[in-house]
């Protein structure tokens, strides 16, 4: 559908962890895989902090895209990313930054609530409107927005803030397995709602959401069988992993800035 000179696009039916950094020094991290057998080309990589690719063939789903300022990526070469889909749950620059550019080199669309969407359709870019509780189809599977308790505006300047509307989170079948992807949020007992899940992506910084222990209980209303911790910023990840694994029956995988992660087959 055009709107303006914007197109918004309506799509219907359409293991290990390894460094692939080039440059800086290695990074020694604990890593709790959930076996050793490997699950075809699916695979996760993150690209530091809260910005992570999921791949398997030519499906590769980028999600919040933070690079250019990116403080995890510092002495990093990038890979292409090349994604075939964007997906953005709130405004904040440390989640959206570089959405927009992306969208734009890469000619995909942003995925996003109708009110970032229509942010992203003012500055140029392809996207796809889902609110809140509904979904969109792809040949991999599906993505459905679900609630996120956090805000959305985004940061022009010092003063001035572009209200979002509501921030959200994915639950994304994807070829077959189930992933919770959290963006910024707080513990609530919706997320008993979206269970199981095969894979949780968790923020646990403790600050700006919410802290280690409630990412555990978060970990356990989702059923989640492996959790992967984001923007921990002060939180030390190896020691959320371990209280994890104390408390739950999930498994932690933890990823450094370009370390990705084969996902199983049995995940």
């Amino acid at each position: 559908m055009e709107v303006g000179n914007v197109v918004e696009v309506e799509v219907k039916g359409a293991g290990r962890v390894k460094n692939t950094a080039v440059a800086g020094p290695e990074q020694k991290t604990e890593n709790r895989a959930t076996g050793t057998e490997i699950g075809g080309t699916m695979q996760v990589q993150s690209l530091g902090h809260a910005t992570f690719m999921l791949n398997e063939g030519k499906d590769r789903l980028l999600f919040d895209p933070w690079l250019a300022r990116n403080p995890y990526l510092v002495g990093k070469t990038l890979p292409e990313l090349n994604p075939s889909l964007i997906l953005t749950t709130h405004l904040h620059g440390d989640h959206f930054e570089d959405a927009v550019p992306l969208a734009k080199k890469y000619d995909v669309p942003i995925l996003s609530t109708p009110e970032v969407a229509r942010h992203c359709m003012g500055e140029g870019a392809k996207v796809i409107r889902v609110h809140l509780g509904g979904r969109e189809f792809f040949p991999f599977g599906t993505v459905k927005a679900v609630q996120a308790f956090h805000s959305c505006p985004h940061a022009v300047g010092q003063t001035w803030r572009v209200e979002g509307g509501v921030p959200c989170a994915f639950v994304v079948e994807f070829h077959g397995k189930r992933f919770y992807f959290a963006g910024d949020t707080a513990l609530m007992m919706d997320m008993q709602l979206w269970a199981p899940v095969d894979v949780a992506f968790l923020p646990i910084d403790g600050k700006m959401v919410m802290p280690p222990e409630d990412a555990v209980r978060a970990a356990e209303f989702l059923q989640a069988k492996v959790v992967i911790p984001m923007h921990w910023r002060d939180e030390d990840p190896n020691a959320f992993i371990k209280l994890l694994e104390s408390k739950t029956k999930a498994k932690g995988v933890l990823l450094q800035a370009l370390e990705t992660w084969d996902v199983p087959a049995t995940v």
